[in-house]
């Protein structure tokens, strides 16, 4: 069994609804730590680059991987962190005995050009596919999604919804925790480190009362997810 923890959307250094991110993450590393949980997935939006030093030097005792959220820069976090195929993206993929794992990069808002040709091939596999992206791949009726969605994700539906494969996609940005399935692809949303967006609201709404993380367990047998979530007040 693969135990790892997804973490996304914290935000350091930037503006923030009366939000102490950095507060926020050292909860939760302190977590990690009392769980004995040794894998870290970073799902984007790390925040301003000043904090990238203190960002990564938190996450040594742990294994790393990591996507680029809209917030992002390449150029910032490569000083930090290189893995993948793009000379000016962040696009990878890793393997074992069950699943297969990709991670795009959507810094740009976008899957560009390249990353979709990439995944074309990458997606032909006798393994279950994991996807892990910043930006959700499926609608959710929220106000953030009509004004901040992944912008060419019509293009990327059809493409992992022919692979016949069971794909699950691991995914932040929209600040709230939501699962939904469509075919072969279920989409799970991830709360973010930060502050919280509220859903049902008919604008966009931030609720800083809550934080947290997601434990996935991956096995033979499935992909079970737990959310882990702390109070601020």
């Amino acid at each position: 069994m693969k135990k790892v923890a997804f973490i996304t959307d914290i935000h350091l250094n930037e503006p923030s609804p009366t939000v102490d991110p950095k507060q926020n993450w050292a909860t939760i590393i302190e977590d990690l730590k009392s769980r004995k949980i040794g894998e870290v997935v970073f799902g984007g939006d790390i925040g301003d680059h000043n904090a990238h030093q203190w960002f990564f030097e938190t996450l040594r005792p742990f294994s790393l991987k990591l996507v680029l959220g809209n917030h992002d820069n390449f150029n910032q976090v490569a000083k930090y962190y290189r893995n993948g195929h793009g000379t000016n993206e962040l696009f990878y993929t890793l393997e074992d005995s069950d699943y297969k794992y990709l991670f795009l990069d959507t810094s740009s808002t976008e899957i560009s050009p390249l990353q979709l040709t990439w995944l074309k091939a990458e997606v032909n596999s006798n393994k279950n596919l994991v996807l892990f992206i910043h930006h959700p791949i499926f609608a959710v009726d929220t106000p953030i999604d009509k004004v901040h969605p992944l912008k060419n994700r019509a293009e990327l539906q059809p493409l992992l919804k022919a692979t016949g494969k069971e794909i699950t996609v691991f995914c932040g940005h929209y600040h709230m925790n939501d699962e939904r399935t469509e075919g072969n692809i279920r989409q799970i949303i991830t709360h973010a480190s930060s502050y919280q967006i509220v859903k049902s609201a008919k604008e966009i709404v931030t609720d800083n009362s809550t934080f947290g993380y997601r434990i996935i367990e991956f096995d033979e047998d499935g992909i079970k997810t737990e959310e882990v979530s702390f109070g601020t007040k």
